[in-house]
């Protein structure tokens, strides 16, 4: 039964969750640039504009937001993932949409891939436990599907589908988060272009002429 009560309940939930929210892209940005280490509670509380009593309100530890910031950066790919290969009708489909998802996520904040640079290197242990817990069950459903294209006679029969999917993922992740110095690398011939969108595009290239049978086609 609705109540006069239940508007105030409703606005006071989504305070909280935009509360929740804006922390955890503070301490996105923050642990991106300086690291869990390097990071206090109190800057996370100064970049959102909040007292530190009121960061550890939604949080009981510095470690509870690290934990939360990761698990969002990788849990939503459970439903993102078989959406993109249900709504697919060809191989080139799903291949263009998955791809280009996972450059427009990070791409979108590039601190997303940063920070998973920096945790794969200060703790790869506990990163890797997380990919094993929420990860595992969306590339296995990937590499079944490619695996499937092999047998079809799309996908190249050459290609060692677990290891293609990692270094595509490495790939544009290990890009994003560097490209404040790969973009400057080599001179540009062409400053009208974007030179993140050059990286990016050249890697989908190469990715497309390793994946796909007659690459010609695509």
């Amino acid at each position: 039964m609705a109540t006069e009560f239940e508007p105030a309940l409703a606005n006071g939930a989504h305070e909280h969750h935009d509360m929740r929210d804006q922390i955890l892209a503070a301490a996105t940005r923050l642990f991106a640039a300086a690291g869990f280490d390097g990071t206090s509670l109190q800057d996370i509380a100064d970049a959102v504009g909040i007292r530190k009593p009121s960061v550890l309100h939604h949080f009981p530890s510095k470690d509870a937001i690290r934990v939360a910031v990761l698990e969002a950066l990788i849990t939503r790919w459970k439903d993102v993932v078989p959406r993109i290969l249900q709504a697919a009708t060809t191989g080139q489909e799903g291949f263009d949409a998955a791809i280009f998802a996972v450059i427009d996520f990070f791409r979108e904040d590039s601190a997303r891939a940063r920070l998973l640079v920096r945790e794969l290197l200060d703790r790869p242990a506990s990163l890797l436990a997380m990919f094993r817990d929420h990860l595992h069950p969306w590339i296995g459903l990937v590499v079944d599907t490619m695996r499937r294209g092999q047998q079809e006679g799309t996908v190249d029969s050459q290609l060692d589908v677990p290891a293609f999917v990692s270094q595509i993922v490495g790939m544009v992740i290990s890009n994003i988060a560097s490209s404040d110095v790969l973009t400057q690398l080599v001179p540009s011939d062409d400053d009208d272009v974007d030179p993140m969108d050059r990286q990016l595009r050249e890697m989908i290239r190469i990715a497309r002429r390793g994946f796909f049978a007659n690459p010609e086609r695509t």
